[in-house]
């Protein structure tokens, strides 16, 4: 009997040292996702159409092209207008109207060189050929067209 309760003894033994011990599951930490918050763009600021550089009394456009020259107000809107027609030797005088700067450059290659122009700022160009011109604000990607005639 006692050589029983050895072998028992040592089978027992041996069944717990050779058990699968059960380890307790360490604790899941939920990881927290970046918290995204989106924020909304800053409106843009409403921006007034550029009122047309008043004319002289009494003139119509037509009479103002016989002038021989053309005023054009110059805004992040734009030109205004944007679409001039005038006489062969004879120029337009752009004015920036808003607070922004622009960049005034021209399509084509002129004796005009591009210029950067400031609230209060104007610039002159004459043209002595009869042509189709273009200008863009560079800043703004605002388009001028001048048609020169004869």
């Amino acid at each position: 009997m006692k050589l029983r309760n050895i072998l028992v003894i040592l089978m027992i033994i041996l069944l717990v040292g050779c058990a699968k011990k059960e380890v307790a599951p360490e604790p899941v930490v939920p990881v927290q996702e970046p918290v995204v918050v989106e924020v909304a763009p800053e409106p843009e600021p409403v921006v007034e159409a550029p009122k047309p550089l008043e004319k002289p009394e009494g003139l119509t456009e037509e009479e103002q092209v016989d002038l021989g020259s053309a005023d054009v107000a110059l805004t992040k809107a734009g030109f205004n207008p944007d679409v001039v027609t005038i006489k062969k030797d004879s120029s337009i005088i752009i004015k920036v109207l808003d607070d922004n700067k622009h960049a005034l450059t021209p399509k084509f290659v002129s004796d005009y060189r591009s210029k950067s122009l400031e609230k209060g700022e104007d610039t002159k160009i004459d043209f002595s050929e009869a042509g189709e011109f273009r200008f863009i604000d560079a800043v703004y990607g605002k388009w001028l067209t001048v048609t020169v005639t004869e």
